[in-house]
């Protein structure tokens, strides 16, 4: 909502004029009507000012914008695919194993850098701990997270059509 119809809602919900309200709140009749018309850019310390004026409290928050959201979304998604890969680990442990095994050992012989080499390694001790050290791998709810599901050596344990089904899922609880 923009500050113009912030300043008059609040003027007219407590049925004040505009020379009431700026009497109120410490200025004049003409700079009301300027912020309420969007001529005018009130601080945050004249909305205050006016929030006190008319029985109210300014509250100040940061919300994600439609950027970061998107982001959020997307890493909802891959929470989801996340997921139903750890029931599949769990229902097929034997078969996981060696799938991630050799993808691990590919990503040895292509990747480079210290990231990497700790992210085959965090696999490697999660596969040896067994599917509940996977699980908990797969849905850590942190940066490090993000970047081990992105590099999850389970690639193929869920169908093209699985995937789309818990995409379609999560989307559903999403919207």
């Amino acid at each position: 909502m923009e500050t113009s119809a912030i300043v008059r809602q609040l003027r007219q919900r407590t049925g004040l004029s505009q020379r009431g309200l700026a009497e109120l709140a410490g200025t004049s009749g003409p700079t009301v009507a300027d912020y309420e018309a969007g001529r005018k850019e009130p601080r945050l310390s004249t909305l205050d000012r006016f929030a006190e004026a008319t029985g109210a409290a300014l509250e100040l928050r940061f919300v994600p914008t439609r950027h970061e959201r998107a982001l959020q979304r997307q890493r909802n998604l891959r929470l989801a695919i996340a997921a139903a890969t750890a029931v599949r680990v769990q229902e097929r442990w034997p078969d996981a194993t060696e799938l991630a095994e050799g993808q691990l050992a590919a990503m040895e012989r292509t990747m480079r850098g210290d990231s990497a080499v700790r992210w085959i390694d965090t696999w490697r001790r999660a596969i040896t701990a067994g599917p509940k050290a996977v699980r908990h791998t797969l849905l850590r709810d942190d940066e490090e997270g993000d970047d081990l599901r992105q590099v999850a050596p389970f690639a193929g344990m869920l169908s093209d059509a699985e995937r789309r089904i818990v995409l379609a899922a999560a989307e559903a609880l999403l919207t």
